[in-house]
């Protein structure tokens, strides 16, 4: 009878490491350029500012020229992670518009992320961009092109004015091909 009493301890335990670590989510894995900022263990991801995973390594690529980083993501999430996700590390940004993203001076960068809400096919592996795209995919509005001899005075994130009210941001100033 005394044999009893640590036998459905055990189970009860067994039962508790199964649940852990059946429920405990999905890895991926985004390459980036480099990992500043980031730290296995402490580094969150985010989608629309909520944590739904965790960094839990850095390693470099095989030839040496950026990172990957592996991220387990929360298993109720986990489903909407496809191809089209897109992920991107925040830190704090001094541009002619300001400072933004101090919170991350104190907190430290994490990686965000963002996808919709349809369920794809599963995908782990990603290559993360450079910096955060100014205007998502699912934001209302339309996408104009300009094409100018010069882009003297402008900058990323300037706003677009139309008689005084912003109306636009400036995205993705480069060279034509």
């Amino acid at each position: 009878v005394i044999w009893i009493v640590p036998f459905v301890a055990l189970i009860v335990t067994l039962g508790i490491a199964w649940n852990a670590f059946r429920d405990r989510g999905a890895v991926i894995e985004i390459e980036f350029a480099d990992a500043t900022g980031i730290t296995p263990g402490e580094t969150g991801l985010r989608f629309r500012e909520i944590n739904v995973g965790q960094v839990e390594g850095v390693r470099f690529t095989d030839d040496l020229t950026s990172v990957v980083v592996s991220v387990r993501v929360d298993t109720d999430v986990a489903q909407y992670i496809d191809a089209d996700a897109s992920f991107w590390i925040v830190r704090p940004q001094v541009s002619a518009q300001g400072v933004t993203r101090l919170d991350t001076v104190l907190s430290g960068g994490f990686i965000e992320g963002y996808w919709d809400a349809q369920i794809g096919a599963e995908a782990t592996r990603f290559v993360g961009l450079d910096r955060a795209p100014l205007i998502r995919d699912d934001q209302p509005g339309t996408w104009v092109t300009l094409t100018m001899e010069s882009a003297d005075g402008l900058s990323e994130g300037a706003p677009v004015l139309f008689r005084g009210v912003e109306v636009g941001r400036l995205e993705n100033i480069r060279l034509d091909d």
